[in-house]
Parts: C-alpha cells; structure tokens; sequence
C-alpha cells in the first residue's frame, strides 16, 4: 500500500523560472521537497490509524516507510510512501481476502451471543479464541454446517446435571444408579470461509491528497530558501 509522488511540470515555463532563481538547485530543491512530503503523508496517515483500528502493538505503526526521491532524475524524480505490510492494501482498497494455500479464514458469529468472541465490530479478537488456538484445546470441534457447505468451529461442553438415586451394596461392589439424562451443549463461534469480503476502512489516499495540499507550498519554499542561503 504505497503512493508515488512525482512532478509534472511545464518546461517552457519551468526554464524561465529556473534561470532566476538558479538552475542548480532546483533538482536538489524538488527532490527534497518529495521527500519530506513522503514523511509528512506517512506522519499523518499514523495519526489517523487509532480512528480507524484498535491497534495490538507497533507492527501497522512502524511499517510505514517512505522512498527517497533523487535528485539525478530530476525532472522525473519521484518519491513513495505507505504501509509495506501486505494486508493493509485490502484495508484502503477493500476487495477478497483468501487464506494462505487454501487455509479456512475463521468470521466471527455475530454478536449478542452468550460466547461473543467479537462482541462488538470495532473490538480485537483476543488471541486465545483465535481459530487455531482453539483447535489445540478440547471442547472445540469443526463440523459440517447445516445449511451450507463451509464448516463452522463449535464450542461443546455437557449440559445437564447427574442425580443419585440410591445404592445398592453387593458383595462384589458398590453400585450407583442415576436418574436425569445428559446432553451437549454446542455453541458456534466461527463461520469457516475459503474467502471474505474486506471493506475499506482507511482512507489513506484522502490523507494523503490532504497533506499535499496544506503542505506542499510550505515545504518546497522552505527547502528552497534553505539551498539558496
């Protein structure tokens, strides 16, 4: 998820102003300017990241980079900036999200239920109730679903209680009899998908188109003023 900057310019116009102001510096002036706009974009677009998701650690925060521009392409120098972490591309864009080699993808059971592992859709799914790590405990299962053909992860536990009804004392051994029938309590958790519709929750081209906006005239001016003193 990256977004390029690079200058489109009138030549004819851009050679009159470049011999006032000094043709020399231009390259470098540009150059930097994508540059530093790179980092603003960047500055900003973490800013917003909280508004839009509840963040576990520094991972989304940290991988976003920016490029540099060279000045040696100038006037075709470029610069880049955005996350390098794969799945925040279907964060911005939205579109399907399959799992690695076929792997099922777990969608939470809506909420309202007595075991919400998602009770609501902007909290995290704490990671002892993630798919794989119920799997490797007992009392959860993968079943066929009723009414479709994706399977659904289960959480079973017995329902019911056992009474004592009497005893009865033989020579060989003590024996217990029970009244009451018991049952299994069967709870879904997770709907199995081999694919899901991600929508797009970030708006990082519209953070970026704003930056540019408020930032350009300032930075190019100052880097400006910076070469030429």
């Amino acid at each position: 998820m990256t977004i390029r900057f690079e200058v489109k310019a009138d030549f004819k116009k851009l050679g009159e102003w470049v011999n006032l102001v000094g043709g020399k510096h231009i390259p470098y002036v540009t150059a930097k300017t994508l540059t530093d706009l790179a980092a603003e974009v960047n500055s900003a677009a973490v800013k917003e990241l909280g508004n839009h998701f509840i963040l576990r650690n520094k991972y989304v925060i940290r991988s976003f980079r920016k490029t540099m521009a060279d000045k040696r392409q100038w006037p075709f120098c470029y610069s880049q900036a955005g996350s390098v972490a794969s799945f925040m591309e279907l964060q911005v864009s939205g579109g399907m999200k399959t799992g690695k080699n076929g792997a099922w993808l777990g969608v939470p059971k809506a909420r309202g239920t007595q075991f919400a592992s998602r009770p609501s859709p902007s909290s995290t799914i704490a990671r002892p109730l993630w798919v794989s790590k119920l799997l490797e405990r007992s009392g959860y299962l993968m079943v066929a679903g009723k009414t479709s053909q994706s399977p659904i992860l289960l959480k079973q536990t017995r329902a019911g209680k056992r009474r004592n009804q009497k005893h009865h004392n033989t020579a060989s051994r003590k024996r217990t009899h029970h009244t009451g029938k018991r049952g299994w309590k069967r709870e879904t958790l997770y709907i199995m998908r081999k694919d899901v519709r991600i929508p797009a929750r970030f708006p990082f081209e519209d953070i970026a188109k704003r930056t540019i906006e408020q930032r350009y005239e300032e930075i190019f001016k100052r880097n400006l003023n910076d070469s030429l003193s």
